[in-house]
């Protein structure tokens, strides 16, 4: 539901307001919690839409440059409908009730101004990576659109409203693209999948969020749901679209092309996995290096019941999105008692493996051999 609001005649409240600040109590910290909310705390007191004069005068100053706005356009943009003498009453009311909650602000000129020092710069007021990590990743502001469901009571703060939405979802579009890819290069699905979602919320067709999404529900277990979420995207995006559509296809097919294990492997239904995200991004990192031409191998051990078989899975997951080949060997007793049992386990699955064919030919004949007859009888117990 819209919040909206009519601006009261200030100049019935009182005849006569001192433009000083000798009256006004001590100066109080600003915080503007405008993502995903519409507040602004002075100190412990908050302003919102049931203040709409004074909550919408004090945005209007913070998220202009300097702080500083001429007074013909506040009031024109505030009280656009009085006379002048009535529209610099009000102001001037208006700014004295400020000053009694603690907000510095001054008429010089013909230009008022809201002291910088008072408010706190943070991700809403100027988006930055070291406030992305600051306030959302390691604090607890609130985070979504600039200014959700607020409907100024002139039309002329609602264009003001438009612009200055419109310029700070640019600005943090920006920085959410690189701390989504950040997040993802260092296989932070949870923080992937709310950067992905937040980013969808400014811009709808942003490729880098709708994939990193898609991957995130594929790696939860909901590859249907991963798949609706790309083909929504695709279908937004329409046939005449061209390359653009070329990612968002090909790991659709990721998600929806038949298993290509010879042997069945437990599937993990359980969406959730806790407790493991630090191993699972160590892990996710030595396998990209192998695609970086730095292979590596890892063991996993510990007693019976730990987790380690979840945490294979759970990196198998990580392995169809990112588009790797996986080949799953069970260990059972049996291949102890045949010379190079390990290796003819694997063999079938790499002798198919996209790229096989480039092994020299003297290999590969001994390699068949090693087979025998009847490839895929190996392993079939």
């Amino acid at each position: 539901m819209p919040l909206s609001s009519t601006l009261p005649d200030l100049t019935d409240i009182a005849s006569a307001v001192p433009d000083t600040d000798e009256d006004a109590l001590h100066a109080v910290s600003i915080q503007l919690q405008t993502l995903g909310a519409s507040r602004v705390l002075l100190g412990e007191q908050v302003l919102g839409m049931h203040n709409a004069l004074l909550f919408l005068l004090v945005l209007r100053m913070a998220y202009t440059p300097g702080m500083a706005v001429a007074r013909d356009t506040l009031v024109q943009e505030f009280w656009p409908d009085q006379e002048e003498s009535r529209q610099r009453g009000n102001l001037r009311q208006a700014l004295y009730k400020l000053r009694t909650m603690g907000v510095r602000t001054a008429l010089r000129g013909d230009v008022v101004h809201l002291d910088p020092t008072q408010v706190r710069r943070n991700f809403a007021l100027a988006p930055s990576a070291d406030h992305f990590d600051r306030d959302i990743t390691r604090g607890t502001e609130p985070y979504g659109s600039f200014l959700p469901g607020v409907t100024p009571p002139t039309a002329l703060l609602q264009e003001w409203l438009d612009v200055t939405r419109e310029t700070l979802h640019g600005a943090m579009r920006r920085v959410l693209v690189d701390v989504l890819r950040q997040r993802r290069e260092r296989a932070d699905w949870k923080g992937t999948q709310m950067v992905a979602a937040w980013l969808l919320q400014l811009d709808p067709l942003n490729e880098d969020a709708t994939l990193a999404l898609a991957e995130c529900a594929a790696l939860s277990g909901s590859k249907a749901e991963a798949v609706a979420i790309l083909d929504r995207y695709l279908q937004e995006l329409g046939p005449a679209a061209g390359d653009i559509r070329l990612p968002a296809t090909l790991l659709r097919r990721r998600f929806v092309e038949a298993p290509t294990r010879r042997r069945a492997v437990a599937l993990v239904t359980d969406k959730h996995f806790h407790g493991r995200d630090v191993e699972l991004s160590e892990h996710t990192m030595s396998l990209r290096r192998a695609r970086w031409h730095d292979g590596s191998a890892v063991l996993l051990h510990g007693p019976p019941g730990m987790g380690k078989t979840r945490l294979m899975l759970e990196l198998l997951k990580v392995a169809q999105v990112e588009g790797y080949r996986e080949v799953v060997m069970e260990c059972r007793e049996s291949i102890t008692t045949r010379p190079l049992g390990a290796l003819i386990e694997a063999l079938p699955d790499l002798l198919s493996a996209p790229g096989a064919a480039g092994c020299a030919p003297e290999s590969l004949t001994v390699l068949r051999k090693l087979l025998g007859p009847n490839p895929m009888a190996v392993g079939a117990e």
